[in-house]
């Protein structure tokens, strides 16, 4: 879900807070910090087998994993007016706030601003806030005072601290002694002494979940353990898990279809997935070009949007499971991750397009994506957040056009959610688009 270059790294949105606490020298000789202790035995220290940032493998499930390696300087807030909820907009009623998980690269407060704007009870949002590089150099540690910041800008916005899986894979090859369970327990310290309680209703948020955790079953035991290492002692779930996916212009191809298959079928990570996540988040980077084909109606773009979406759970349900409830548990708890990353030309799906075709191409999405959960009676919806300004397009200009883009996903969702009275959904068009077909 970090989909970055070494100039530019941008936002996305889908989760939420930040907390301080620097990772020096963890799992060196010289930590004097006290481990978190446990009755459980964690798995033997590895590395991903088939790392997805160094390993051509990871293409044939996402052909742009490597662009989003890359880790660059994180940008918390892009300085721009707020655009208000049009007359329509505010006069919304909704019977429940809709919840917005946002997963943000960055301007995760500019995301925030714009969507505490929303009429009151229409939408409550958890964004994501990355982590920031230590002092020993790794990108470890949660960003201070988050939480302060968030209730400032308003009471219906929430942060959730990063744990990115490639930040923690790349550090426990330096630091081989050290298993995923207790990198989970670490990361959760860090967190908690930032201030985050999550026993107390905070959430963290999983990035990165990677493609090589299909193929293997030892890649799939160090999320399973850093999961666990990161749920702690808590009763209920506490986690939103980013996983990352094929593109929209891929298909469901046989060989995706087994690998998924051999997925589901490990009992003991769904069972651990079961108990610590709020949210599976797959990511969903819909493309303009597979959508918004001339020819095509709003109608038939929400259709094609939602398979694609929902392929992964389409799977599973023609599946006999070793642990079939937990693998179900969890996949009702799924929440795609939409594209709002304006404007990429690659990494999150082709979004170079004008302002106005964006709006239209975000409030597709969150007809399509948005579901209600089960036990809960209010829509949920996932974004990635990820603005990146447009070649030749001057600061003034591109800071109204984000305001206007973040507004839309705002108001797409209240929309979404109202009651009565909702506003009409218009198609998306692009020359040379054709709607990609997920049905299969």
């Amino acid at each position: 879900i970090r989909t970055l270059t070494s100039a530019h790294r941008l936002v996305a949105v889908c989760a939420l807070v930040v907390g301080g606490l620097a990772l020096v020298g963890c799992g060196s000789s010289g930590d004097s910090r006290a481990p978190v202790t446990t009755s459980a035995t964690p798995a033997p220290a590895v590395h991903v087998s088939a790392d997805p940032c160094s390993t051509a493998a990871a293409a044939t499930l996402h052909a742009n994993l490597r662009a989003r390696c890359t880790r660059g300087s994180e940008v918390e807030h892009v300085e721009r007016p707020v655009v208000r909820p049009s007359a329509a907009t505010s006069a919304a009623t909704c019977a429940s706030p809709a919840v917005v998980q946002a997963y943000a690269q960055d301007d995760w407060l500019g995301l925030a601003r714009s969507l505490a704007a929303a009429p009151e009870g229409c939408l409550e949002a958890w964004i994501s806030v990355p982590t920031e590089p230590g002092a020993d150099g790794a990108w470890l540690t949660t960003r201070p005072g988050m939480k302060q910041v968030f209730a400032r800008i308003g009471g219906n916005v929430r942060p959730m601290p990063e744990v990115n899986f490639n930040d923690w894979n790349a550090w426990g090859k330096k630091h081989p002694d050290v298993s995923w369970f207790e990198r989970g327990v670490r990361a959760r310290a860090e967190m908690e002494k930032a201030g985050y309680d999550f026993n107390r209703g905070d959430r963290w948020a999983l990035n990165e979940v990677p493609v090589a955790a299909l193929r293997s079953g030892a890649d799939r035991d160090a999320v399973r353990d850093l999961v666990r290492g990161l749920q702690g002692r808590s009763r209920s779930p506490t986690g939103v898990v980013y996983v990352v996916m094929s593109m929209q212009s891929d298909s469901m191809t046989a060989e995706l279809k087994k690998q998924l298959a051999g997925w589901y079928a490990e009992a003991p990570f769904w069972a651990e997935m079961r108990k610590a996540v709020v949210a599976w988040s797959v990511e969903a980077y819909a493309s303009v070009l597979d959508t918004c084909a001339p020819d095509t109606t709003a109608r038939q773009q929400v259709a094609a949007l939602h398979a694609y979406a929902f392929s992964a759970e389409r799977v599973a349900e023609r599946l006999a499971l070793p642990d079939e409830a937990a693998v179900h548990a969890v996949l009702r708890r799924g929440v795609p991750l939409a594209n709002g990353a304006w404007s990429w030309a690659d990494a999150y799906g082709y979004t170079a397009v004008s302002p106005q075709t964006m709006k239209r191409f975000v409030a597709l999405q969150v007809a399509a994506m948005g579901q209600t959960l089960p036990g809960d009676d209010h829509l949920t919806v996932g974004f990635a957040w990820a603005p990146k300004r447009p070649d030749g397009v001057g600061k003034a200009a591109y800071r109204r056009d984000l305001a206007a883009i973040s507004a839309a996903v705002r108001d797409a969702v209240v929309n979404q959610n109202r009651t009565r009275d909702r506003v009409k959904l218009e198609p998306c068009r692009h020359p040379g688009a054709s709607l990609a077909d997920w049905t299969g």
